[in-house]
């Protein structure tokens, strides 16, 4: 099993040479809380968070990385995984992983935002729009995004 330390310097490495598309992300300080992290995802295109940039806070486990890390936006968004907090749930697709670098969770994160998991919606409202006005659900995810993510 890899130590903490070890993991969180080779994800940096990847997010300085390699990093996922649409992605950017780095520990606040690497020195002082290696374990806290911010990130940026970019909206995909072709959804209702196109153009925007959101940004998220990541705390990682003291067992990282196999433990999940706590992940919140910090920019507002409408979206069922997502709740007024900006805590992230998206159990299904998470359980999948082996093991939660920064870089797969992000994805995943980047994933979720293409295909919401609404099975384990933390905004059941906003799920219930999303399965019953597709249409609606991307207007006032639109709407959010440029009010919130566009400058």
């Amino acid at each position: 099993m890899t130590d903490p330390f070890t993991a969180i310097n080779k994800e940096v490495r990847t997010f300085q040479i390699a990093p996922p598309q649409h992605i950017s992300a780095h520990p606040i300080s690497l020195y002082t809380n290696p374990y806290l992290w911010t990130a940026t995802i970019t909206g995909p295109p072709n959804s209702p968070y196109a153009g925007g940039k959101f940004n998220l806070t990541l705390r990682l486990p003291e067992d990282y990385p196999t433990s999940a890390p706590d992940i919140r936006f910090e920019t507002k968004i409408y979206h069922p995984n997502v709740n007024a907090r900006g805590e992230v749930g998206m159990g299904t697709r998470m359980g999948l992983l082996t093991s939660f670098e920064v870089s797969k969770v992000l994805m995943v994160v980047y994933e979720v935002l293409i295909m919401p998991e609404v099975e384990d919606a933390v905004e059941k409202g906003v799920a219930e729009v999303y399965e019953e006005d597709l249409a609606e659900f991307e207007k006032v995810a639109g709407l959010w995004t440029r009010r919130f993510a566009m400058g």
